[in-house]
């Protein structure tokens, strides 16, 4: 009975069982070294099966600057001045207007093709009358 083992609720073998404590102790020194060099980043102690530390984690501060943190200022400067996404009211209201700027467009159209014909057969109508009253001369210039 000394001899059985259970991982798991899993038998298992007494070499399996000291490759795991092998592979969870490089992880172990792992997180110590990493915590050591201040390359730990907090909240990962989860992913590593150990339980988090409560306290607040605080980034290193550099006393020196150089090219690069320059270009970074410029980049959050630029991105603080860009323009912000639009929210979906003011998308829904561009396509509304867009929407009815094509449907307007398209009644000016239609008003502007039935005055082009109401003045076409305007002229048509003037253009018949001047033919009538010339033959209606000639009738009556003729009859005399």
């Amino acid at each position: 009975m000394d001899s059985y083992m259970a991982l798991e609720e899993k038998d298992v073998e007494r070499e399996q069982l000291e490759n795991e404590a092998k592979e969870e102790a490089i992880i172990r020194r792992q997180i110590t070294q990493f915590r050591n060099a201040g390359r730990f980043i907090p909240g990962t102690d989860v992913l590593f099966g150990t339980e988090p530390n409560d306290t607040p984690y605080v980034s290193p501060q550099r006393s020196s600057k150089d090219s690069w943190d320059a270009i970074v200022e410029a980049v959050i400067a630029r991105g603080r001045t860009k323009q912000r996404r639009p929210l979906g009211k003011q998308v829904a209201a561009l396509v509304a207007s867009k929407v009815q700027a094509h449907f307007d467009g398209q009644e000016a159209r239609r008003i502007k093709a039935k005055e082009q014909e109401e003045r076409r057969l305007r002229n048509l109508a003037k253009s018949t009358m001047k033919a009538v009253i010339a033959e209606w001369k000639k009738a009556v210039h003729a009859s005399y």
